[in-house]
């Protein structure tokens, strides 16, 4: 004998080494699994605020220029893209025309022009990856084309409105989207208007 312990030094069994592979595997399984929801959950939250913002942005540009416009055109619809022409306050620089599409490809675009010069292309991208919401509204006076609603001149104010819906998706798996649907009033419209056909009649 030379004093070691046999019970000591008789190392592990296949049976112990099985058993100890089926809870390591286990553990790992459950730690890859958090692992990968996490990551997934993520990447869903970053997809989210990437269509709310693209939303965003469309909601605050048409706030800009439709509250502050003075006439709205009706809404046409050619080739699968969706146009709304409106004719834009003179602040100084004389009297100015602009326009918003959303193309059959989901671009939001925006174009402003001077009315004294007809213009062609001009487009300026304002948000990708969207699709129009499809309610057409029920009222008489009502034009929709798109994502645009125009409404006449309302009772009591005479005002012009217009209503937008689109709905913004993230480029990515989650399928995370972003949705706008708000009526603008465009204060210094009147009810007679002609100054957005003049505008829709220049562009080309």
């Amino acid at each position: 004998m030379n004093g070691v312990d046999p019970v000591c030094d008789r190392g592990v069994s296949l049976t112990e080494v099985m058993v100890a592979m089926g809870i390591m595997s286990t553990v790992g399984t459950i730690m890859t699994a958090g692992i990968v929801a996490s990551v997934r959950s993520a990447s869903r939250a970053e997809a989210l605020v990437t269509a709310q913002s693209a939303a965003a942005l469309v909601y605050a540009r048409a706030d800009t220029d439709i509250r502050y416009s003075t006439d709205l055109g009706d809404p046409v619809t050619a080739g699968g893209t969706a146009t709304m022409t409106y004719a834009l306050q003179d602040l100084g620089a004389g009297p100015q025309c602009a326009q918003l599409r959303l193309t059959g490809d989901g671009r939001f675009e925006r174009r402003t022009w001077m009315t004294s010069v007809p213009t062609a292309g001009g487009w300026q991208l304002l948000a990708d990856g969207l699709t129009a919401q499809l309610a057409p509204s029920p009222a008489v006076d009502a034009r929709t084309a798109g994502p645009f609603t125009r409404y006449g001149p309302a009772t009591g104010t005479g005002k012009q409105r217009l209503r937008l819906r689109v709905v913004a998706s993230a480029p990515s798996r989650e399928r995370a989207t972003g949705a706008t649907d708000v009526t603008f009033t465009a204060w210094n419209s009147t009810s007679d208007g002609g100054a957005a056909a003049a505008c829709q009649a220049q562009a080309r």
